[in-house]
């Protein structure tokens, strides 16, 4: 019997560090605090964390850096079976320019990087294969973002926003049971589209309330279908075709506080995603032999917790780091399965950074994610738990004048 179904795992989150496919390491100085920048103030990575933040400070920014994810995920069902994943490697670059004029400043922030994906592996011979053999899904985002900052007595006001552009690519390979012997299908599409982002900060006598909200955004990917090894009594289903499918990317809220006191610092960030616009899955087939598919997923908003701190020392040229977070799973056991293996996330993070002179600095972070373990009740899933880890090593450079 040909099965269509599991195509939906497109939204496989293998090696997305934050619950459902969102990626939280967007450079090595926040991951270093476990992603709690909404509201530090002085940090190289606000081009993405908060943008408004970055209007407290004239002058020019630039920061390169990737982060290398080594995911892990097992799904313990008739045998123990373990991914076979490359590192995953989501790059960012960030740029900024805030000049300084009398009453107040005002400059433009630019961030490109990879803020959702995932990428996993699993053996072509492990008991899902009809459902999943490989995945890999990347969003990509170039964001502008105009910021002003004013002064009122001793509080400092600043705030941004601007347009989202973002392209995205998708692949996903799984087997065909076709009964007496074994095809294979793999899909690929495209999709781009447009949304928006608005951050604003607060600071005042070394406290800073910072938020920044992402929109959301439906994306409606284009692309084929390419069957392999089927046999002819299916080949009319089977056949090479165009495909379409929607993915909504989720809306982002995040809340937070810093306190800095001497070489002290701080953070705490509350964050919420919007997974409940993920109620079904659908694939449209060009061919009206081939059955759509439109399954439930019922996915609920979620709200996570970031906590970070940061010393420096050495006339503040050194600066170490720790973090820890808690990440709720969106998606409900009834819907789980092992096409979508998410689970309730703990990370812990630590990291340093070196500030040189002539305006160079770098930072490092490591860190790992546990995905605690979880039992689908979907009757539909393939019978077994799942869990998994994800560490991670992020690395940037950074340039301020």
């Amino acid at each position: 019997m040909l099965k269509f179904a599991p195509l939906m795992t497109i939204l496989l989150a293998g090696q997305a560090k934050a619950a459902g496919f969102a990626l939280a390491e967007q450079g090595a100085a926040a991951s270093g605090n476990a992603s709690a920048h909404t509201a530090s103030k002085d940090s190289p990575d606000l081009a993405y964390f908060n943008p408004a933040l970055l209007a407290l400070s004239p002058g020019f920014r630039a920061q390169l850096g990737a982060s290398f994810l080594f995911s892990s995920l097992e799904h313990d069902g008739e045998a123990l079976t373990k991914t076979e994943s490359p590192p995953g490697t989501p790059p960012t670059l960030k740029l900024s320019y805030i000049h300084d004029f009398e009453a107040f400043r005002a400059g433009m922030s630019i961030y490109a990087g990879v803020p959702f994906g995932s990428g996993v592996t699993w053996p072509n011979t492990w008991p899902g294969r009809f459902e999943i053999t490989s995945i890999q899904l990347r969003v990509w985002e170039l964001n502008l973002n105009p910021v002003v900052q004013t002064r009122v007595a001793d509080v400092e006001l600043s705030l941004g926003g601007g347009p989202r552009l973002l392209a995205s690519t998708v692949g996903l390979t799984r087997k065909i049971d076709a009964v007496e012997n074994e095809g294979e299908v793999e899909l690929a599409g495209e999709a781009s589209g447009v949304a928006w982002q608005a951050n604003g900060a607060v600071t005042w006598k070394g406290v800073t309330l910072g938020a920044h909200y992402r929109s959301p955004k439906d994306l409606n990917f284009e692309g084929s279908a390419d069957f392999r090894d089927v046999p002819p009594e299916l080949s009319g289903r089977a056949q090479d075709q165009n495909v379409s499918t929607m993915l909504g990317l989720p809306s982002r809220l995040a809340i937070g506080v810093s306190w800095r006191h001497q070489n002290h610092e701080f953070m705490l960030d509350v964050e919420r995603f919007g997974w409940s616009s993920f109620e079904t899955f659908g694939i449209n087939f060009e061919n009206p032999d081939t059955p759509d598919v439109l399954e439930p997923r019922l996915w609920q908003d979620t709200w996570s917790f970031r906590g970070g701190y940061h010393l420096r020392l050495l006339e503040e040229r050194l600066s170490t780091r720790a973090g820890f977070a808690w990440d709720p799973s969106p998606a409900p056991a009834a819907t789980l399965s092992p096409t979508l293996p998410d689970a309730d996330r703990v990370s812990g993070t630590l990291g340093a950074g070196w500030k040189f002179g002539s305006g160079v600095s770098t930072d490092i972070a490591f860190g790992a994610t546990l995905l605690l373990e979880r039992e689908p009740t979907n009757p539909n899933a393939i019978p077994g738990k799942i869990r998994g880890s994800i560490p991670f090593v992020a690395v940037g450079v950074s340039y301020e004048l």
